[in-house]
């Protein structure tokens, strides 16, 4: 009985639905109650919550004593782990482990139940006490490594995937979480090699998202440009590959792809205020003035509270020649922040292009107390004066030199 129930509990936790073909012929393997196949039937199709029920009712108040029943209770913990049902999953795993605490798959099992609800410390004992009964599984090694990850110790992180790959050299999982921890900790050229390794056996959209993070890291946008264009390609949740490919195409002076793939991203994401403030810097810096400003206006309509939007708007304004608009919206930008220099200093400048000396003056004089931390600017006459002075750019530049 005991080696007929550990060989359906193989097939089980392999493919559910295989199990019928072993169970239905064997008299000594059939469960007492149709519960039981009826959970092995719904949890293979995918219902695991459902599954989860059947098997509840399998159980009954029957504990994990003998083989079967032990192997039915692992199964519920996998259906709840399956399900979303962590905390359940963790009670089932419990019950069985105070029965066996020898039993290493269920210590990584309870392990990554935990995990799944960010009990990491919990989660490495778990990890921790399954190597110490199977200390070769490049699986816990991995899995623990990625707990590690979580946790933002990637040098414990790493050192575990290094053990992982050194018993399973082949492991591409375990290769992509390694060089996502390389990358974490700025050494792009190893997180790239690891990536690359990935990429040659299995390409896929994260694995190119990631390594187009790292290429960009390193200054490598065309490279860069690259991944990301072959992730949107693969298909998936391609937002991330959209937004940053946009953001490179900017940064390389072409505007006009960087708006396309701005404009992609809003068609995805319409209510995205951060992508469309992007793509009104990118139409502002490609001169297309009337674009940014209805992009501008309309992340003002959704975010009214924001003053760097007003601040940003404000300087298109300035840009369309139109000053009235421009201080208006300065203004307003410094409602929210008093202290914002820039917006200071460009109604400074709007004010002075209208003939509004004494409020240019204002400003002027607002931002050498800010930057300067003294009363005033240096008195002028007449129209021909800086909103930011010759001597505040100075004591700027000396300022930054000794931070």
């Amino acid at each position: 009985m005991m080696a007929r129930s550990w060989v359906v509990g193989a097939v089980v936790r392999a493919n559910p639905l295989a199990v019928l073909l072993l169970v239905l012929p064997l008299p000594a393997c059939r469960p007492e109650s149709i519960g039981c196949l009826e959970g092995m039937l719904a949890h293979a199709f995918g219902r695991a919550a459902a599954a989860a029920g059947h098997y509840d009712r399998c159980i009954g108040g029957a504990l994990p004593t003998d083989a079967w029943t032990r192997l039915i209770h692992e199964l519920r913990a996998a259906a709840h782990a399956s399900a979303g049902n962590h905390d359940a999953a963790i009670r089932d795993y419990d019950l069985l482990l105070h029965f066996r605490p020898d039993s290493a798959a269920n210590l990584h099992a309870r392990g990554h139940a935990l995990a799944a609800t960010s009990q990491y410390e919990k989660a490495i004992d778990d990890y921790t006490a399954a190597l110490r009964i199977a200390p070769e599984d490049p699986q816990v090694l991995s899995n623990r490594g990625v707990v590690f990850a979580a946790q933002g110790r990637h040098r414990k992180a790493i050192a575990d995937y290094d053990a992982a790959l050194a018993i399973a050299p082949g492991r591409l999982s375990t290769l992509h979480h390694r060089g996502i921890a390389y990358a974490r900790l700025g050494q792009y050229a190893q997180a790239i090699a690891d990536y690359d390794a990935v990429v040659g056996e299995r390409p896929g959209f994260r694995v190119h998202v990631n390594r187009g993070l790292a290429r960009a890291g390193l200054g490598h946008r065309l490279a860069a440009i690259a991944d990301f264009s072959a992730a949107i390609a693969l298909g998936g949740d391609i937002d991330v590959a959209v937004y940053r490919r946009g953001r490179l195409y900017r940064e390389l002076g072409r505007m006009a792809e960087a708006a396309a793939d701005f404009t992609t991203l809003l068609r995805l994401r319409p209510d995205d205020v951060d992508a469309r403030l992007r793509r009104a810097e990118t139409y502002a810096a490609g001169g297309d003035f009337g674009k940014a400003l209805g992009d501008y206006d309309d992340a003002v309509r959704r975010r009214p509270d924001d003053g760097r939007i007003f601040a940003r708007r404000g300087a298109v304004h300035a840009s369309m020649n139109d000053d009235r608009a421009a201080i208006a919206d300065f203004t307003r930008a410094l409602q929210f922040d008093p202290n914002d220099v820039d917006a200071l200093r460009d109604r400074c400048g709007a004010n002075r292009r209208l003939g509004r000396l004494d409020a240019a003056r204002r400003d002027r004089d607002a931002i050498y107390r800010l930057v300067t931390g003294w009363p005033a600017a240096e008195p002028d006459a007449g129209a021909d004066f800086d909103c930011l002075p010759r001597k505040q750019t100075r004591l700027i530049g000396q300022s930054a030199a000794t931070a």
